[in-house]
């Protein structure tokens, strides 16, 4: 539990209860808090420049291919209508 959450009965209203035990409903999950898979805000901010500029190409490269505007999977002129 976060230590802000410790006050949040208060702040609704709940001022005769107690601290102890807060069950929420007994999840247990797996985590894996290494240093090696923690990232830093630097590298997600360069890590989501990189998608897009790899998007922005690939656009580029379809509009090359296909025409601007097309996706390359629309149906012929004769299945359209």
């Amino acid at each position: 539990m976060c230590p802000g959450g410790v006050g949040l009965p208060r702040g609704i209203g709940f001022h005769g209860v107690k601290v102890g035990v807060v069950a929420l409903d007994g999840t247990k999950m797996k985590g894996n808090a290494s240093l090696a898979a923690n990232r830093t805000y630097e590298y997600l901010e360069e890590e989501v420049k990189r998608m897009l500029q790899e998007a922005e190409e690939k656009d580029a490269e379809e509009d090359a291919l296909y025409g601007e505007g097309h996706r390359g999977d629309e149906l012929p002129a004769q299945l359209a209508n």
